[in-house]
This record gives C-alpha cells, sequence and structure tokens, in this order.
C-alpha cells in the first residue's frame, strides 16, 4: 500500500470516530455539564431506539460484513453483523440533532453535512459495511430523530 492509500486509510478511520458510540457519549456528557438536561435525555432517547431497532433486526437477521469479523458469543456475533450500520444511524441523527436544535447558521450545517456524508462513507470505504447497510442505518437515523428530536 502506498503512501497516498495509507493516508487515506488514516483519515477515514479517524472520522469514523465520530460516528462512534463514543462520541455520541461526549457529546451528550457535554450537554449534561452545560445543563442542557432535555437536550441530553433527546441524545440519550435516540441512543437508545437506535439500539433497540438495529440489534433486534441483527438477532433476527445477521449479515456479515464485508471484512468479516470473528465473534465467539453470542454479543460478539451481534456486534459483528453489519446490517444496519449503527455509525450511519448514529451519523444522521446527531447531524439532525444539531442542526435542529442547535446550530442554526447555515455553513455550520454545511459542514456538519459533509462530515455526515463522509462518516456514511467510511464504513463503507473501510469494509465495515456494504452500500445497503449504510443507506438503511441512515434511514433509521433519520426516521428515530422524527421520533426523538
Amino acid at each position: 500500500m502506498n503512501t497516498f492509500n495509507k493516508a487515506v486509510n488514516k483519515f477515514f478511520e479517524h472520522l469514523t470516530i465520530f460516528g462512534s458510540i463514543t462520541f455520541f457519549s461526549v457529546i451528550t456528557l457535554l450537554l449534561i455539564v452545560l445543563k442542557d438536561y432535555d437536550k441530553a435525555l433527546l441524545l440519550i432517547y435516540g441512543m437508545i431506539l437506535i439500539y433497540l431497532v438495529a440489534v433486534s433486526i441483527r438477532l433476527f437477521y445477521f449479515k456479515e460484513r464485508p471484512k468479516k469479523l470473528r465473534y465467539g458469543n453470542f454479543i460478539e456475533k451481534i456486534d459483528a453483523g453489519s446490517f444496519p450500520s449503527i455509525h450511519a444511524a448514529r451519523a444522521v441523527f446527531l447531524f439532525l440533532f444539531l442542526t435542529g436544535l442547535v446550530f442554526a447558521d447555515r455553513m455550520v450545517m454545511i459542514f456538519l453535512f459533509l462530515v455526515m456524508l463522509l462518516i456514511i462513507y467510511s464504513r463503507v470505504y473501510l469494509k465495515k459495511h456494504y452500500w445497503i447497510d449504510v443507506i438503511c442505518g441512515a434511514g433509521l437515523g433519520y426516521i428515530t430523530s422524527w421520533l426523538v428530536i
């Protein structure tokens, strides 16, 4: 692998963190520190709903990831599932949450939209998901935001 490809891989590996449960939790904790409990609760409700739906689907429909993950127990098998993409769901939900309830500036919204798209693309690029997984995950994030926000 040449230097350019390594740099692109590193870029997407770092970028995909913004769709992780860790980042989602940091935003939630930040809202709690800022005493914006209502918004923090909305994020928690969204996270719970995304996981309930995605894990329920993965319980009944297991789909291997493009780059297969080994699993030794039931919980690891759920995590090794590809459909739907929980990263994509969180990225879309967080984008809609931030642009709907926190930031009103058009440039910030455009920036966050581009980051969301790159996070979704990173999941396919890194061979964590297929396109159908991220599309359905994005749909899950959209529906969750519609129900929660």
